[in-house]
């Protein structure tokens, strides 16, 4: 096989400007990469597996010369047999026509990478008009059998649509789509199937797989899911701190580790792992802890007929309205200190009925009560109150933090807004304490979201979520985009908060697993509706309904292989 690419010795440092107490800034340099080589080969899916800020996705972008320009950046590489070039040099012409072409790159996050005012048609005809000699109408035919291929239902309405208007599992699709259009020789996944359902992941792996085989196409596997990587990765490199702790076939990784980390680190998985005791991690596999619980108390919603309709009009001559129900008569009822999950597959309503319930997104027809009180007549003080009581963690932590505000500035925002203290004192004490509750420095509070790593990011959300005091949170795919031990990191925190704090929440996610082992019961949504309910040793050791069944079933086919 011949190497695709070769990178020798690359370094990647950023200047960086410490703060103490606010005032004093030291400039120093932060080693994010250091000294790491590896190829990777024709036909082969290299996988890059390590917890969060170890320098995974930095060494990725570093082959499409994408770091940012006061990265200050050291090294060799080879691409496609070519002459080594040093990565120290401004390769920005060199790589150009390559992007997009000769290599391609999924990003984590679809809806910051995709362009908000361009329909997702247009965004893959671009690319394929950019680097193809192939007419307008021939590119728009290829771009509807992509969107086939990475099984987007109704591929030809999906042309015309913004990204604002999909679920994440389908922007991540259209991702899919735009990288795989040219062919590349490369391609970069990073973290793939983050926001995509157990069924719909099954679906992606085949087809990348197929893929590397047909075309004989190298790909950069870069996640957190070890049990993707497992099942179609060639080789592994583990990281940690910037550099290679470990290399080495998926049998050797996974059966016969050599590295103290790489053992850590596959401890870290919350598959099989027993419910309201801690998870072992990365920093301490020996200890855990039994959580204790409050037991649920009155009924806090009660959710009756709840119908949420959806307009859209056909692209025909006299564009004819159609009405479907994204949310389609449901009811239930969540009670005072219980973990509710939801679960379900893209596009099945999960989010949208996360928006109803924070009054954010009217009902069609049907009720939601708080207490008692249906949200949708709550006015002036008591939809504020409404607002405190119930706060939300986005599946994107960085999209969710104001860039331009420090982490003090973003967590005693609601805090002076609500006049919940007198005092500045009194605030800062609250966001220093807010940054303990989450494991954080209390120096944090003089820096800004970008200098967070992911997982760190999302503790400010929930720190964030936290600082009202609220009685119910809404945790939407909270942990989907996190490495394995930050995964286990940050659920051994909601878990430890829950019991400190008696909250109550609604977890969303496509991660069984994750929810079996965090909540109390289950509600299994597809089309718009809840087609099981009941504890969560029932629904997820002998779930009734057939669908349910078979969600479950391929989730436990997959997770067993670890």
């Amino acid at each position: 096989m011949e190497p695709v690419v070769e990178i020798e010795n690359l370094s990647i440092q950023f200047p960086k400007d410490n703060e103490i107490g606010g005032h004093t800034k030291i400039s120093t340099v932060h080693n994010a990469v250091s000294e790491i080589t590896f190829k990777i080969f024709q036909g082969e899916i290299l996988a890059i597996v390590g917890e969060s800020g170890s320098g995974k996705t930095l060494s990725a972008l570093s082959l499409l010369s994408l770091l940012p320009p006061f990265a200050m950046v050291d090294g060799t590489i080879s691409l496609f047999n070519k002459n080594k070039k040093q990565l120290s040099e401004k390769l920005s012409s060199l790589f150009m026509p390559l992007r997009g072409k000769e290599i391609a790159m999924i990003f984590q996050d679809p809806m910051t990478s995709l362009n908000p005012v361009i329909t997702c048609g247009n965004q893959v005809i671009e690319a394929l008009l950019k680097h193809q000699q192939i007419s307008n109408s021939k590119a728009k035919e290829k771009t509807i059998e992509l969107f086939k291929e990475v099984e987007l239902q109704d591929a030809s309405a999906i042309l015309d649509r913004y990204p604002h208007q999909l679920s994440g599992g389908q922007q991540q699709r259209v991702m899919i789509a735009m990288a795989l259009c040219n062919r590349p020789k490369l391609l970069i996944a990073d973290e793939p199937t983050t926001a995509l359902d157990i069924s719909i992941q099954a679906g992606i792996l085949t087809l990348l797989q197929s893929l590397c085989i047909k075309y004989n196409m190298a790909i950069l596997l870069i996640s957190h899911d070890l049990h993707l990587v497992k099942k179609i990765a060639n080789r592994i490199i583990v990281m940690q701190h910037g550099k290679i702790v470990e290399e080495g076939t998926v049998s050797k990784i996974f059966y016969n580790p050599e590295q103290k980390y790489t053992r850590q680190l596959l401890q870290c998985d919350v598959h099989g792992k027993q419910k309201n005791v801690s998870i072992p991690e990365t920093t301490d596999t020996d200890k855990t802890k039994t959580f204790s619980y409050l037991p649920p108390g009155e009924v806090l919603f009660d959710i009756k007929d709840l119908v949420i309709a959806h307009k859209k009009r056909e692209r025909i001559l006299f564009k004819k309205t159609i009405v479907t129900n994204t949310i389609d008569n449901i009811a239930f009822q969540i009670r005072e200190h219980e973990f509710i999950g939801l679960a379900g597959e893209s596009g099945s309503g999960k989010s949208t009925l996360a928006k109803a319930i924070l009054n954010i997104l009217a009902p069609t027809s049907g009720k939601i009560k708080y207490k008692g009180t249906d949200i949708s007549t709550l006015t002036g003080k008591a939809l504020i109150t409404y607002r405190k009581e119930i706060q939300m963690v986005f599946q994107n932590p960085f999209g969710a933090l104001n860039p331009r505000l420090t982490i003090g500035e973003t967590l005693a925002e609601p805090l002076i807004y609500h006049r919940m203290f007198s005092s500045k004192k009194e605030v800062l004490n609250k966001v220093n304490q807010l940054l303990a509750d989450v494991h954080l420095p209390s120096d944090s509070k003089y820096r800004y979201p970008h200098q967070f790593s992911g997982g760190q990011q999302q503790r400010i959300c929930i720190a964030r979520a936290l600082a009202l005091d609220p009685q119910f949170i809404i945790f939407d795919e909270s942990v989907s985009a996190l490495d394995l031990s930050i995964q286990t990191q940050i659920l051994n925190l909601i878990s430890s908060l829950r019991e400190k704090r008696g909250f109550g929440a609604l977890f969303i996610s496509h991660d069984i697993d994750v929810v079996y082992y965090l909540c109390d019961r289950i509600l299994i949504m597809k089309n718009g509706k809840i087609v099981e309910d009941g504890n969560a040793e029932q629904v997820y050791h002998h779930p009734v309904n057939e669908y349910t069944k078979t969600l479950i079933g391929a989730f436990k086919q997959q997770t067993t292989t670890l």
